[in-house]
């Protein structure tokens, strides 16, 4: 998939389960039920699509660590329009947010790093194989 194709999915899936979820939640639900989804959805949903959206990134960090900042500033916009602009207690969740995005995309590639210098050392052994067959 592409870069653009791949942030274009990360920006729609954070704007929907940031603004329009909440949103939902506050004004339709509303009252206890709403409280928890909106508590379920900050303290589960948010650190998973963060970790997703690292995960992705950390497969190819130069084109794609963007991706890691776009649910924490999605996610402080919505809470200012959904909540009210005074509701700048949200940072905090979104700095855990970032941490998390940010860990799954380190972690992702150093996966693959660590993946690509095995290959890189278990290539000459297959090609003396190889020949040594040949011979």
């Amino acid at each position: 998939m592409s870069s653009k194709r791949i942030a274009s999915l990360s920006v729609i899936s954070s704007l929907i389960l940031t603004l329009v979820m909440p949103f939902i939640a506050v004004r339709v639900v509303g009252g206890e039920a709403g409280f928890a989804f909106v508590m379920l959805q900050f303290y589960w949903v948010n650190p998973i699509l963060a970790a997703i959206n690292g995960a992705v990134a950390g497969k190819d960090i130069k084109a794609n660590w963007i991706l890691i900042f776009y649910l924490p500033i999605i996610f402080i916009a919505s809470s200012m329009v959904v909540f009210g602009a005074g509701a700048s207690e949200f940072t905090s969740l979104s700095a855990r947010y970032l941490a998390v995005g940010a860990a799954a995309m380190l972690l992702v590639a150093a996966i693959r790093w660590i993946g690509s210098r095995r290959e890189a050392k278990k290539l000459p052994e297959r090609q003396s194989r190889e020949d040594q067959k040949a011979e």
